[in-house]
């Protein structure tokens, strides 16, 4: 699915990542830990993601950063691209259909997003706690 915009790291999300990621992280617990993402309501660049399905250009949209700036031609997409960057989402999708799972790190990632919106805060102000680590993948930051 990624196209060739830069990742953008979580130290820079906004209510756009994670707002997408609050939707991904109901429909991974309503259909068994599997999230895939209904079209219709994800902002779409017809630029990059117009064969994903909605019929509405999100592209006057840009995603928002927390530290007020835009990434303009950033849609939903590529919140999705940067979290699956990110170690938080892993793509078990195919070429046709989009599906993601939480890994063990998204999960406790989504969790602490879960716990911050519900004492009343709002997503633009969400970081994720230092408390909680990344798991390195056997052979990644050992130089193998």
């Amino acid at each position: 699915m990624s196209d060739n915009l830069a990742t953008i790291q979580p130290e820079l999300w906004g209510k756009d990542h994670w707002s997408v990621l609050a939707y991904l992280e109901t429909l991974a617990v309503d259909y068994e830990g599997f999230a895939k993402p209904d079209a219709r309501r994800m902002t779409t660049n017809h630029a990059t993601h117009a064969h994903l399905g909605n019929p509405l250009d999100g592209a006057k949209y840009p995603t928002r950063l927390n530290d007020g700036t835009v990434a303009q031609g950033h849609d939903d997409y590529d919140c999705i691209d940067d979290a699956v960057d990110a170690g938080i989402l892993e793509d078990i999708g195919t070429g046709f259909t989009l599906c993601f799972k939480f890994t063990k790190y998204g999960t406790a990632v989504v969790f602490a997003l879960r716990e911050h919106k519900m004492s009343g805060k709002n997503f633009g102000d969400f970081k994720i706690p230092d408390g909680i680590k990344k798991e390195v993948k056997h052979g990644e930051g050992t130089g193998n």
